[in-house]
């Protein structure tokens, strides 16, 4: 059973032309890195049950934990941004009222 091997840390089975269902002891796989199945004909999902194996989802998506990383901080970022944004605006908004005053 390929759920048994835990200790795989990659499983390649692009391009053979499987058909059916991807078998859910998939993430069984915690110590899997990476996992390529393309070009085959899986009528299923990946499974992802724990967390090793959605990194390796995203391995096989093309979407790699630098990736990841880099995106999300990068919406931290954003984040900063607009909460900086937002304070200019207030500063800016009491700066006009000061001037009609004047």
């Amino acid at each position: 059973e390929l759920g048994a091997l835990t200790t795989l840390t990659d499983l390649h089975l692009r391009e053979n032309i499987f058909t059916g269902e991807i078998s859910s002891t998939l993430a069984n796989l915690t110590n899997l890195k990476n996992l390529s199945l393309y070009d085959n004909d899986f009528i299923t999902e990946v499974p992802s049950d724990s967390i090793h194996t959605r990194e390796a989802v995203r391995e096989y998506l093309g979407i790699t934990v630098q990736k990841q990383a880099r995106v999300e901080k990068l919406e931290a970022e954003i984040k900063e941004l607009k909460a900086e944004n937002k304070k200019i605006k207030a500063e800016n908004e009491e700066l006009k009222a000061e001037n009609e005053e004047l």
